[in-house]
């Protein structure tokens, strides 16, 4: 490490040189993890439009059905309160 050291120091072309392809190294590094992080950060929006889609489809489903089942019960329950009225003005007594 001290050789290599003290020839940087003697040659201090070759240490800049050095230091030149050191830093691009690093900056094609950081390059190709910028255009990685790109390509995964559309790869995530693509699926989630996608699985966006499909959940959609399937909560109209799921509401429609509960819309359904609640539009039943309702009428269940009006049907219901209709004949317990209709019972109870049977049996009120006539008013002449």
């Amino acid at each position: 490490m001290e050789a290599l050291i003290q020839y940087f120091e003697a040659h201090p072309l070759a240490a800049v040189v050095l230091a030149l392809m050191v830093g691009l190294f690093v900056g094609s590094l950081f390059k190709k993890l910028v255009k990685a992080a790109l390509f995964l950060g559309i790869v995530l929006v693509v699926g989630l439009y996608f699985t966006h889609q499909k959940a959609s489809e399937e909560w109209r489903v799921r509401a429609d059905a509960l819309l359904k089942k609640a539009g039943e019960k309702a009428r269940e329950y009006g049907q219901e309160a209709l004949e317990r009225g209709r019972d109870a003005l049977e049996h009120l007594p006539d008013e002449k």
